[in-house]
């Protein structure tokens, strides 16, 4: 995801002058108990509606891709891409314990191209997928071509969730790879559908990072030299985070929710006789007033179906 990032680093200053504190420096513990509360309020935020600023545009499968080392059992089903690149089937297994390429000339003995009864369904979480959902607007969540480059695109309609599964109608007219059709043609439903969503909250960490350390892939270490959250790339010792771009990329705070993270971290710190509810009083009147903006500026509706837990 590509936005404009505030440090973590430049986020604590702001806190710390907020709660009237001359000195910037923290110790582990109140650097360690801020970050929690910079990620619950930030959390609190994106989770408000689904900020289209903040949402990712990919294209999905309703089932994982034919892995070639991999056992399938019957009635398994997955996504095979044709040896052009661009369209796909869906198979599923009609005998035990096979490996044969779907696309193979024994695959009708083996596996049925297409089954009409197949329900398509996306998961928040996905294996063979990139990013997991966190939330989803229904009524402008899938469509057949990529609506990044499309304007006006028909979103699929009669969506809804069960749990954390968005699940589709019946493809009446069967799969539609995506192809530009005849005006009045019907459309199925997507084979590959575009999808918009919002990821998860990028959390950021201020756990410091250690030369000495085995680094796991994901982990998120701050750097108190730079005032930067870095997040782990790859497994790694010794790297240093700002000069090994291949290990560890920069993670900041949204600048678009900064100023109401500050606000909401620095009330958490008040007393009443501090100006507390004061405070937090300021910080629901920013994360409105960015609401009215993304409104005014995106057309969005004041509210846009599932928040996500």
């Amino acid at each position: 995801m590509t936005y404009e990032m505030k440090s973590l680093g430049e986020v604590f200053q702001a806190i710390q002058r907020g709660r009237g504190y001359g000195s910037i420096v923290m110790a582990d513990t109140e650097r360690l108990r801020t970050v929690d509360l910079v990620n619950q309020a930030g959390k609190t935020a994106w989770k408000q509606r689904i900020w289209p600023e903040f949402t990712e545009i990919e294209r999905r499968t309703y089932r994982p891709p034919w892995d070639a080392g991999t056992t399938y059992t019957t009635a398994q089903e997955v996504w095979r891409l044709d040896a052009d690149g661009l369209n796909g089937h869906y198979y599923r297994a009609i005998v035990g314990s096979i490996n044969v390429d779907p696309q193979d000339g024994a695959a009708p003995a083996t596996w049925l191209v297409d089954p009409p009864d197949m329900r398509l369904y996306i998961q928040f979480e996905q294996p063979w997928e990139g990013n997991p959902i966190d939330g989803v607007a229904l009524g402008c969540f899938a469509t057949w071509d990529d609506p990044t480059y499309v304007r006006d695109p028909a979103f699929v309609q009669g969506l809804w969730l069960v749990q954390r599964t968005v699940v589709f109608p019946a493809p009446s007219s069967g799969l539609d790879q995506g192809q530009v059709l005849p005006a009045g043609t019907a459309r199925g439903m997507p084979a590959r559908p575009w999808i918009r969503f919002r990821p998860p909250w990028p959390k950021v960490g201020a756990t410091l990072w250690s030369l000495a350390e085995d680094v796991p892939v994901g982990a998120l270490r701050y750097r108190v030299e730079t005032g930067e959250c870095y997040i782990a790339l790859r497994p790694s010792t010794g790297a240093v985070p700002e000069e090994s771009g291949e290990d560890w990329a920069a993670r900041g705070v949204p600048d678009f929710f900064a100023r109401y993270i500050e606000l909401v971290a620095i009330s958490s710190r008040q007393s009443e006789d501090e100006g507390k509810w004061k405070t937090l009083a300021d910080a629901d009147n920013e994360l409105a007033a960015l609401e009215d903006e993304a409104i005014t500026h995106t057309g969005m509706q004041p509210s846009a179906g599932f928040r996500g837990r």
